[in-house]
C-alpha cells in the first residue's frame, strides 16, 4: 500500500482499506488534477472511470500537491463514465 509510506491528504472520500489492498477491488483513489479532468465540476466519489478498459469506482481524493501544482495531460486509455 503506498499510503502508509507517504502522507497523503485525502480531501473527500477515504483512503483503500487493507481488504481492498488485499484482494485488489477495482477501487481507486485520485489526485485533484484528474477529478478537474474527468470530473470538472462533479463530487467524484462513487463515480467509476475505466482504466486499460477496467472500470473502477472512486472512493477518494487526494489534495492537490505542491505550490506548484500543474495539470498533467490527459492519460491515454483513461476515461470517466
Amino acid at each position: 500500500v503506498y499510503g502508509p509510506l507517504v502522507r497523503l491528504d485525502v480531501v473527500a472520500g477515504r483512503y483503500f482499506t487493507d481488504a481492498e489492498d488485499d484482494t485488489a477491488q477495482a477501487v481507486a483513489v485520485i489526485g485533484a488534477d484528474v477529478r478537474d479532468e474527468l470530473y470538472p465540476h462533479l463530487d467524484p466519489i462513487g463515480r467509476e472511470l475505466l482504466v486499460g478498459g477496467r472500470a473502477y469506482r472512486v472512493i477518494g481524493l487526494i489534495a492537490r500537491q505542491g505550490p506548484h501544482a500543474r495539470p498533467e495531460p490527459r492519460r491515454r486509455g483513461v476515461r470517466s463514465f
